[in-house]
């Protein structure tokens, strides 16, 4: 008899970075916190990026963040609201909803 023993991933830190210096507050969302608009505050850092670490096993997980209550994809345009794909975003996805999530490779 053969016996097969899983473990569990190993937790890695991942970081999230948006840059936004005129926001009021910004949250990370996604698949990790049940896509809770307030759980993941970020933090602005003195250069207007707004930062957050997390532990997370190793995956593939759907996010997004919420600045100043507008749910937003990339920093990269300041109008794009998700509800297409940012054309200088390759991590974009469409999802069930209809609108676009970036994906995080956690390895």
């Amino acid at each position: 008899m053969i016996t097969l023993q899983q473990t569990a991933p190993k937790p890695c830190c991942a970081r999230f970075v948006f840059y936004a210096p005129a926001a009021h507050e910004v949250f990370l969302v996604g698949e990790f916190n049940d896509w809770d608009a307030k759980a993941t505050p970020m933090y602005r850092s003195a250069d207007g990026n707004w930062r957050v670490e997390m532990t997370l096993p190793a995956g593939f997980y759907r996010y997004k963040f919420v600045v100043d209550s507008i749910w937003r994809c990339s920093p990269d345009h300041p109008h794009d609201r998700c509800d297409r794909p940012c054309q200088a975003c390759p991590r974009c996805i469409p999802n069930f909803s209809g609108s676009f999530d970036r994906v995080a490779v956690v390895a």
